[in-house]
């Protein structure tokens, strides 16, 4: 009986292309394009041994899928393989921390998918080994023809010699010395021998082995850039990082010397100073999570410089969500266009009420634990995370018909995709 798998992916090009690997390991695949539509066949369905889930699609992400997964008794045992184009330590940390059992990337790499289901064991450790074997087969067909060539006889048979012709001129050379007065017997004539029979199949041989060998290489070569790649860019996006994050403590520094020089007797202004120069720095792009890591480092820095003026009371984090106008790329996942693009040529993400609250409460497994560590009654000052979603935009969004470009929309939600810092001295 063949191994239910169920892929979840938006992209129909992404999906049609996992469910085919699949099925070619023997499994039986079911797919679903969203979030909810997995919810739907898992309550109509029994459950599959493994889902495939995508992470960025729109309305309900596959993060949140998989928590609703791992929440719910009667789906927490299945295996959830995340299956993204998003690469890096934070993605795939927050991955294992909400339940994933492995991360799939794209574009696919059979290697790892069969790594994967390996790791699952939900194909044994022969069929995984199945692309090599191939190669060794070519391998083993060309040595076996070259090894079924005939070989030389003894140095009186010349390599030019087929040994036919050598047995019948001795065979005559003997009758002549016995029987000298008659004359040599003529041999009959031979059938043609077709000469060179196995030189075409091996030649076939050797060039499959020749083109398996160089795809083989070419493979391996591409996938050293890849991983070369991936590593420049998660190396620049680090050094961005830490020159934002320094850029932000510099006018951190600055805002706060200079409330100190304006009102130097006025605590409550440094405060205020403080604050605002922090939501200066409060929005986040598309594909980030409204309290991350980033923001995190922001938050450790606030609270100490409140607890060095002798602040008390609750600092509030309000996190609000953007709705941008994005596009595909080739792997599915969505991504911002060109700023000069045409509106008309992108896609404006549209969430619910409760999708945009829930998209604007994400946060990282650190900044999780940073919030529960400070949940106790006697910490002086506290946190308070109130997600907003969409409901209160900093600036309205005009009607999509009057705008031109991809930029002019996009920076709007840019603005509306941000956190705000307020305070609450204590009574």
């Amino acid at each position: 009986m063949a191994i239910s798998a169920l892929v979840v992916d938006d992209s129909r090009v992404a999906l049609v292309a996992l469910a085919r690997m699949l099925r070619a390991y023997g499994f039986h695949v079911d797919t679903a394009e969203s979030g909810p539509e997995t919810m739907d066949y898992l309550r109509a369905n029994l459950p599959p041994a493994v889902i495939f889930l995508d992470h960025m699609m729109p309305g309900m992400d596959g993060f949140e899928t998989l928590s609703l997964l791992k929440r719910d008794p009667s789906t927490t045992m299945i295996p959830i393989v995340m299956y993204t184009s998003r690469e890096g330590d934070a993605y795939m940390g927050q991955a294992r921390a909400l339940g994933a059992a492995a991360v799939l990337h794209k574009p696919i790499n059979p290697l790892e998918l069969s790594g994967i289901l390996t790791r699952l064991s939900l194909v044994p450790d022969r069929v995984a080994a199945t692309p090599s074997a191939t190669v060794v087969a070519l391998r083993a067909g060309a040595g076996s023809a070259t090894s079924q060539r005939p070989a030389h006889g003894p140095t009186s048979m010349t390599p030019s010699t087929p040994p036919e012709r050598a047995v019948v001129a001795n065979d005559a050379d003997w009758r002549s010395r016995v029987q000298p007065t008659q004359p040599p017997l003529s041999a009959p004539p031979a059938e043609p021998r077709r000469r060179g029979a196995w030189l075409l199949p091996a030649l076939y041989g050797l060039v499959l082995l020749l083109a398996a060998m160089w795809l083989w290489h070419q493979h391996q070569v591409a996938g050293q850039l890849r991983a070369e790649l991936a590593e420049q860019r998660n190396a620049l996006a680090e050094q961005q990082r830490a020159s934002d994050l320094a850029d932000t403590r510099l006018q951190l520094v600055q805002a706060t010397m200079e409330a100190q020089r304006r009102a130097p007797a006025t605590p409550a202004g440094w405060i205020d100073a403080l604050v605002w120069a922090v939501n200066q720095h409060g929005h986040y792009e598309h594909d980030q999570i409204a309290l991350s890591d980033e923001r995190l480092l922001m938050v450790r820095e606030l609270l100490a410089r409140l607890g060095g003026m002798g602040f008390q009371g609750t600092v509030r984090l309000e996190t609000h969500i953007g709705e941008f106008c994005l596009v595909r790329d080739g792997d599915g996942a969505y991504r911002l266009p060109a700023i000069q693009a045409q509106m008309s040529s992108c896609e404006i993400v549209r969430y619910s009420a409760e999708q945009a609250s829930t998209l604007a409460h994400r946060q990282s497994p650190a900044f999780s634990r940073f919030i529960a560590e400070r949940s106790g009654p006697r910490v002086p000052i506290h946190l308070a995370l109130v997600a907003h979603g969409k409901a209160q935009p900093l600036l309205p969004y005009p009607d999509p018909t009057t705008v031109q470009t991809a930029g002019e929309w996009n920076q709007i939600a840019r603005l509306n995709q941000r956190v705000e810092i307020s305070l609450e001295p204590a009574r």
